[in-house]
This record gives structure tokens, sequence and C-alpha cells, in this order.
């Protein structure tokens, strides 16, 4: 009886593995490591399958003699360290990548795993030299592009954050993640309109996809299109009609349209599913009291819940958040150029700060001949008609002497809102 020649035996285990047999080619591979236990090739492939078929731990093992025997084995290091990567042992990964990385200094996706890697582990700088580098060995790598935004993201580098996204959209124009990303960096700057049109591209790709469906609403309603977040709202809701979230965002949608009285059914809906819904509770209150005609619009931005809202997309679908930080601007009735310090004018003949609280209305308001209210009420209908025509002025003069950059923040959104309110009171 002939005794098969290892290397034909290895071919068969190949095959049977690439068919699903793995039972079969896992025996066979185990069969040549029992004849020959330096048999390289046959260990790297039964390590190669029990990862495939998850058992990490038996795959680590049988890479880790591989390791120990060769550690300038490329391929063997560098499955090594995806097994420990998938296994959440980050910083042994790490080691096993930047090892390969000195033996291959020229291999573009070693760096683009080491960028993840530090990434996870909140080391943004380290991930974006690794990601620069990346790119620098293949220009068009696109998955280096979106996660090195990502990063400048994480750092709060708006600027490059926009520039990376744009060049793997150059490349890959019908990315759904950069598109979804770039999105996320537009809402970020305030273009709402531009981010919106962002998502719309993304779910035209991947139609399925919760996180841009939520973010596409909340950036309509920002952009003052209530009316089309609505629609996107209960589409979501059709799909998930027990998420909290949304329904209190398909309330603030409503609210913003002046629907009061349904906005508080969909804030009440919310807290139902869960009762301890914090932001439901405070904005079903503001709700009724706003029905009452006890309170005004405030700054729609703040009642929406973003906790839903997944802020980058890892090219390879790993979520990452950025840190989330408060919008500036305020709002027409809290403060105004809260981080500013110097003086801006408000008249022809002198200059004015906001007051201790930033409330530049309420002291406008104050200013106003027959009221002697020292701060503005919510209630617009209890002031008198040229009371509001002036402090709609006032309004008006105050956001006109801005900067533009500043100005943006004032023109867009719910500030739009609250002067269309005035407007409103003034014709009836």
């Amino acid at each position: 009886m002939s005794v098969e020649d290892p290397q034909d035996t290895l071919k068969r285990a190949e095959t049977d593995a690439l068919a699903g047999d793995y039972q079969k080619a896992e025996s066979l591979l185990k069969n040549l490591i029992a004849e020959n236990p330096r048999n390289r090739d046959a260990r790297l492939l039964l390590g190669t399958l029990l990862s495939k078929t998850g058992r990490l731990s038996d795959a680590e093992s049988e890479l880790n003699i591989l390791v120990s025997e060769n550690p300038r084995d490329l391929e063997a290091l560098v499955l090594a360290a995806h097994i420990y990567h998938h296994q959440g042992k980050l910083r042994d990964a790490l080691g096993l990548f930047t090892d390969a990385a000195e033996i291959n200094p020229h291999q573009t996706d070693l760096y683009y795993y080491i960028g993840n890697i530090q990434k996870q582990l909140g080391n943004f700088r380290s991930a974006s030299m690794a990601y620069a580098r990346a790119i620098e060995l293949d220009d068009r790598y696109v998955p280096a592009y979106n996660n090195l935004g990502v990063v400048h993201n994480a750092l709060q580098e708006k600027t490059k954050t926009l520039y990376m996204l744009q060049q793997g959209l150059a490349l890959d124009p019908d990315n759904p993640i950069l598109l979804f990303n770039y999105g996320v960096a537009l809402d970020a700057e305030g273009r709402f309109q531009d981010a919106a049109d962002a998502y719309y591209k993304a779910l035209r790709h991947k139609p399925d996809w919760y996180e841009p469906k939520h973010n596409l609403g909340i950036a309509l309603c920002k952009g003052d299109r209530p009316e089309k977040a609505l629609e996107i709202f209960t589409g979501i809701q059709a799909a998930d009609p027990g998420n909290p979230k949304i329904q209190n965002n398909t309330g603030v949608a409503l609210l913003s349209q002046g629907r009061t009285q349904e906005a508080i059914q969909y804030f009440k809906q919310a807290l139902q599913s869960d009762p301890r819904y914090k932001k439901a509770s405070e904005n079903l209150e503001r709700a009724m009291m706003y029905a009452a005609g006890t309170a005004g619009l405030e700054n729609m931005w703040r009642s929406f819940d973003g906790s839903a809202m997944i802020l980058m997309a890892d090219q390879d679908c790993e979520v990452f958040e950025s840190p989330k930080k408060p919008r500036t601007g305020g709002t027409l009735l809290g403060k105004v150029l809260q981080e500013k310090k110097d003086r801006f004018p408000v008249t022809d003949e002198e200059d004015q700060e906001p007051d201790a609280s930033g409330n530049t209305v309420s002291k406008a308001l104050a200013e106003v001949p027959g009221h002697d209210e020292k701060r503005i009420p919510w209630d617009f209908k209890q002031v008198n008609k040229p009371a509001v025509i002036e402090l709609l002025k006032y309004l008006l003069r105050l956001i006109d002497c801005l900067p533009d950059e500043d100005k943006k923040k004032f023109t867009q959104g719910t500030v739009q809102a609250d002067l269309l309110y005035l407007i409103d009171i003034l014709e009836q």
C-alpha cells in the first residue's frame, strides 16, 4: 500500500476546506502535523480553519507555535494578529502587526490595521500617523481615507475631517459609509442641507441602514424642513414602532410645525415605551406649556435625542462615536454669543454687551417704553404690539451686526423659527 505524498494530502485538505467540509479537512491536517510537527503549511492552514470556525483559542495556539519557531513568518504573524484582534486582545494584536510592518514596511494594509487598533485604544494621533502612512504607500486606499477622517473627527479637527472624506469620495463616490460620515461632518459645520443630501445618497446605496435615516430626519428639521423630517421619522417608526427616541424626535418635528397636540401625543408614547425617558418628559412638559400659551419656541436642537445618532462609522462598519461637543450660539431667548468676550454694536449710538446671564433679548425688551418687566416673558402674546415690533427690530439688528461666521448660527434652524413666531404674532 503506497503512502500519499504530504503535499497531495495538504491539497486535499485545502479542497475540502474550500468546499466547506471543515471536519474532513481538519482531520487530514492533524494527521499531517502528527506525522511531522514542523509541517508549517499544514499548521498554518489548520490555524486558518480553526479561526474560520470560531475556535479562536485553538487557532491562537497553533499560530503561536509557528511564530515561536520563526518570528519572521509574516503570514503567521498577520493571521495571529487578526485572531488576537477578534478576541479583543488589542495590545497583543498591535504588537504583532507592528512586528509584521517592520519585516515588510511597504505592505499597506498593515498600517491600516495598526491604525484601527490605535483608534480603538483611543490613541488617535498614533492612528492618524498609521493611516497617513497607508495612504502614502497607496493613495487610492479608500478605507484609510475614511478612517483617517473618523480620527480627525474624534480630535475635533473639522477641516481635516472634511478634507479626508472628500478625498475618499473622489475615489469612491458611491461608498455609503463615506457618504454617511461626510454627512455627519457637514452637520457639525451647520451645513444641514448638504448633510441631508449626503445622507440621502448613503441611503440610496444602503436603504435599510438605520443611522443615516435618523441623522437625516434631524438634519432636515435643523434645516427648516420639518415636514420632510416628519416623513423620515414616520418611516422609521413603521419599521420600529416602539422606539422611544424616534417617538420623541417625531414629536419635536411636529412641535416645530406648530402641531402641538400631535407632538404631545408622541411625547406621551415615548414615555409609555420608556417611563424613565427624561428627554421626552421634558419635551412633554414644554409642549403642554406651549399649548397653554405660557411658553415660546426654545432651541429645538436641544429637544432632539441624538443618542441614537452614530457620529462616525469605520470603513469596516465598526462604529466609533466622537466626543459630543455642546453647540455654540445659544437661542434667541437664551445666551447670545456665549463664547465671545468682545463688545458688539446694537444701535447707532452705543455698544452693549450681554448681561451676566447673556440674555440680551430680555435687556432689549426692558428698554422698550411702557414695558416694566426685567426679563422677557415666555408668552409673547402678553406683550403689547409696539413692544414686540421693537423686539423684532432689535433681534434683526443684533444678528445683522455679527461677523459672517457667527451670523450663520442665527440665520438657520430654530432662530429662524423664533423670528417667524414673532412675525406671526404681529400679523394677528
